[in-house]
């Protein structure tokens, strides 16, 4: 005796509308969360500012220990006079403990490669949008333009299309010195908040 059990057949799956809604769902949300969590731009521009940070402190060390070399570590310079200190072709204006001036074309150009584009010098270039390079430089800014609690002078690198003004994208070097010519304070750094 065959006996055959009648059985229904049940789908378990989704309509067509049910799997459009859920696709149309996932793309929303994909468009509008992933840019928060996937910012390699952001990121991409703010390793190559700690990059450009590194860079600076390798040479400001490289020109400390030429000035310690060449017996001019504690000479003073008041001013823009400093001392001048030449090794491998490069001239530097040097400050007490070899601190070198905060001047692109005082052979900062030639220690930092990159692609750069020099907008000039002072507070007059702040509100530039950097463009025609990954970054732009202005120097012999007085620090208390971008840091208000900072004496000094500084030179800074900004993150193509930002601008100084905005203190959100860039890196600096900066220092102080009193009327005598002695080294108050020396800072590198980068602040990536806004890239």
């Amino acid at each position: 005796m065959n006996k055959v059990l009648p059985f229904k057949l049940y789908s378990k799956g989704f309509t067509l509308i049910e799997l459009i809604f859920i696709i149309v769902l996932l793309g929303v949300l994909a468009t509008t969360v992933a840019p928060k969590y996937v910012n390699l731009t952001g990121d991409a521009k703010t390793a190559v500012l700690k990059g450009v940070q590194s860079s600076l402190n390798t040479g400001i060390k490289l020109i400390q220990a030429k000035a310690i070399i060449h017996g001019k570590y504690n000479n003073l310079g008041v001013n823009e006079t400093g001392t001048e200190l030449a090794f491998d072709g490069l001239t530097f204006t040097i400050y007490n403990q070899g601190i070198p001036r905060e001047i692109w074309h005082n052979g900062f150009e030639q220690l930092i490669s990159g692609d750069f584009n020099y907008l000039g010098s002072g507070s007059s270039h702040i509100t530039t949008t950097c463009s025609g390079a990954d970054y732009c430089i202005i120097d012999n800014l007085t620090a208390n333009t971008v840091f208000p609690s900072k004496g000094g002078y500084g030179i800074f690198f900004i993150a193509d299309g930002h601008k100084l003004s905005e203190k959100n994208c860039f890196a600096f070097y900066h220092f102080e010195i009193d009327s005598v010519g002695l080294l108050i304070n020396k800072e590198t750094g980068s602040i990536s908040s806004g890239c």
